[in-house]
């Protein structure tokens, strides 16, 4: 595996925790936030390398802008489909 996709993952992990931190209600709802953060950041890294492959704001191979934009677009995503 290569380490982007490790660190792809814990930016994944991180942006599903924070955004537990600021507006999870309960605890059961962590797991989901996490899956969901990861796999929107990965989509997002995996768009930003596919259409913006030279854009300055990146961590060696890793897009984070992409990345975290989609992982909370997502993760709001998931919250309004629940309620």
């Amino acid at each position: 595996m290569k380490a982007v996709w490790v660190l792809a993952a814990l930016m994944g992990l991180l942006c599903g925790s924070i955004y537990h931190f600021l507006r999870g209600k309960d605890f059961r709802q962590l797991p989901v936030y996490l899956a969901v953060g990861v796999i929107g950041f990965a989509t997002g890294h995996l768009a930003g390398s596919v259409f913006l492959p030279s854009f300055p704001l990146t961590l060696g191979d890793l897009h984070l802008l992409e990345g975290t934009i989609l992982s909370f677009g997502f993760l709001r995503l998931a919250e309004w489909l629940k309620a």
